[in-house]
């Protein structure tokens, strides 16, 4: 490629180098250990590249230098992909979603028995997961709890909003790997002005920054989601509130219209 003069952006979004013994996939890029040798490889020959967050960034200036530019061009939304559900919704429900696989079982972790708490204590509460429902959860066959596996990528967006969520959820834990994340799943939410309580973790610590009234969505502690579960669950205009304040946010801040200038920059760095 670089005889023909063709440029290279390497495009990165998570901290491969501290991914947690906890995540499944550890297990597997050990085994695989040409994995490391090739990302390394496609990371130090490119011209440019391109992480999703300032975190991130340092993390691939610490492992490889200064000699490739490192462009952070941050994770953003196309509004035209997020559109209000066509399907009527269900007064009666009030749904909590979180979506993702196994590798994210020590993040649901931070939230402790809070949905078993407000599933119980709320008859209106429906919970649904996306992707994987944590093995062993005493939720994993209620009346109210829906699961189901991925859906294609090329239809995620389409596919959001009809599951017609009131409150999501994004749990983190408070490490390395975690803390060069973006705040995505806030983002999406916000998008479709869906409250999104999430953990004090720097992508969304990053997002909240943005208007200090969304610090009220981070739960410290499992008494903290289950209070401001239960607050949300049973005051549809303060969902509606948040849902709004977070739509503004993300609009001005990840909206991909916005940042698109981002990305020109960087092609120019690289010499495109």
């Amino acid at each position: 490629m670089r005889e023909l003069g063709i440029k290279i952006i390497f495009d990165l979004d998570d901290d491969m180098w501290s991914v947690q013994s906890s995540n499944p996939a550890k297990a597997h890029l050990k085994v695989f250990n040409d994995y490391e040798r090739g990302f390394m490889t496609c990371a130090t020959e490119c011209n440019v590249i391109t992480v999703s967050t300032t975190r991130l960034k340092s993390a691939v200036e610490n492992k490889l230098g200064t000699k490739i530019p490192v462009k952070v061009v941050g994770n953003a939304i196309d509004p035209a992909l997020l559109r209000p559900s066509p399907l009527k919704k269900d007064k009666s429900k009030v749904v909590i979603g979180w979506g993702g696989s196994n590798t994210h079982l020590i993040d649901l972790a931070q939230m402790g028995k809070a949905l078993d708490v407000v599933v119980e204590n709320n008859k209106q509460v429906h919970l649904h997961w996306i992707g994987m429902a944590p093995p062993g959860a005493t939720l994993a066959f209620h009346e109210r709890v829906n699961s189901h596996s991925w859906v294609p990528v090329k239809e995620y967006f389409s596919r959001l909003s009809t599951w017609n969520w009131d409150i999501g959820v994004a749990p983190l834990d408070n490490n390395r790997f975690n803390r060069s994340k973006s705040a995505i799943k806030m983002v999406e939410l916000g998008a479709l002005e869906i409250p999104c309580l999430a953990s004090p973790v720097q992508p969304y610590l990053e997002l909240t920054s943005h208007n200090e009234e969304l610090k009220w969505l981070l739960c410290e502690s499992e008494k903290d989601w289950i209070t401001k579960l239960t607050a949300l669950i049973n005051d549809e205009a303060m969902r509606n509130y948040y849902g709004q304040l977070l739509y503004h946010v993300v609009m001005e801040f990840y909206n991909m219209e916005k940042r698109s200038k981002v990305w020109k920059d960087a092609f120019q760095l690289a010499g495109a």
